[in-house]
């Protein structure tokens, strides 16, 4: 069964692909629903830096949501204080957070495991409080309002044209997901998986560890920062409260549910868990509750995620089919044997 997914997995997806596009407007009829469904693909590109850092590389970090805010926020004063070109504005952000991250990378990874964890934490939460009280320039607690649309030319996606923005976003959420896959085969995702299973291993076989942590870090920022561009055009505004650790907890559960390798996995998690609280909405006082014990269940009951529980049924379906094939072939043979 493996094998057959694997080898028709294109075929999968390219299906996967047309039959989202075309229910998307029936399943999904609401208008606020539909900028809900934008914000969890959003969500998903930041999810992604997560499966990079955390699923290929092994680091845990809470940086996801600061790198998001940083992007969000430098769109925001590109196009409403300095009048930039959206377009131009969202290439600008996404850079321009590579490059800072490539500086706090450099200093952060210095650390290891629950060390570089809890510096990721710190580090959000200073953000957070730039984002929050440095006024003339994030706008304080009110935030950035009346970011334009993303002009691409021959359509402006923003909150009016909210189905195309939802297309657009799915694809470049399938783009970064190729390009995910792509980076597994190569020397870089080898390096990540060797970090990931033994630093001191990888070391030991000519792995540069700090070099390849700070380009999975710097690959996830650039994720985050894109996500949080594409956030700030899709809902017209920034605001720091957006970009909390509550948050950042938020996004690595969405990973972890999804499965932490799987960038299939991350998406299906992502999804569910940005579309459980609107469907939980109306219990009202008791949402958060529900909302808790789902993910825990879910967490103890698949610790590897829905896609490390698809793998596992499909591992066990394996070996029941190779056993009644053994049962068939064996009777077969001692049927022949019974008959000479």
């Amino acid at each position: 069964m493996l094998k057959i997914l694997n080898k028709y997995k294109w075929l999968l997806l390219a299906i996967f692909s047309v039959v989202f596009i075309i229910s998307v407007p029936s399943i999904v009829p609401n208008h606020y629903l539909r900028i809900v469904l934008g914000n969890g693909l959003v969500y998903v590109l930041a999810v992604y830096g997560l499966v990079v850092m955390l699923g290929m590389g092994g680091q845990v970090t809470f940086s996801t949501a600061g790198m998001m805010g940083i992007g969000a926020f430098l769109t925001g004063i590109f196009t409403v204080k300095l009048g930039l070109n959206s377009v131009l504005a969202l290439v600008c952000s996404v850079i321009l957070t590579g490059l800072f991250s490539l500086f706090i990378g450099a200093a952060l990874l210095k650390l290891r495991g629950n060390y570089f964890a809890f510096a990721s934490i710190a580090f959000t939460q200073v953000l957070y409080m730039i984002f929050r009280n440095w006024k003339p320039v994030t706008g304080g607690p009110d935030g950035i309002s009346n970011i334009p649309a993303l002009d691409l030319g021959f359509i402006q996606l923003n909150q009016q044209t909210v189905m195309e923005f939802i297309y657009f976003i799915f694809g470049l959420a399938l783009i970064c997901g190729l390009l995910l896959y792509r980076v597994r085969k190569t020397s870089l995702g080898r390096s990540l998986e060797s970090v990931r299973d033994d630093e001191i291993a990888a070391n030991s076989l000519g792995v540069d560890v700090y070099r390849t942590k700070i380009i999975a870090f710097i690959i996830a920022s650039m994720l985050a920062a894109l996500a949080g561009s594409l956030f700030a055009f899709l809902n017209g505004y920034v605001s720091s409260e957006t970009f909390t650790f509550e948050q950042a907890g938020i996004y690595l559960i969405m990973a972890m549910l999804g499965g932490i390798n799987s960038t299939v996995g991350s998406f299906i998690g992502t999804i569910t868990l940005t579309i459980l609280p609107e469907v939980l909405r109306d219990l009202k006082d008791y949402f958060r509750f529900i909302y808790g014990i789902v993910v825990i269940i879910t967490m103890i009951f698949m610790p590897m995620g829905f896609a490390g529980l698809v793998k596992s049924l499909l591992t066990k379906l394996d070996h029941k089919f190779k056993k009644k094939k053994e049962i068939v072939t064996t009777g077969e043979v001692d049927t022949n044997g019974s008959d000479s």
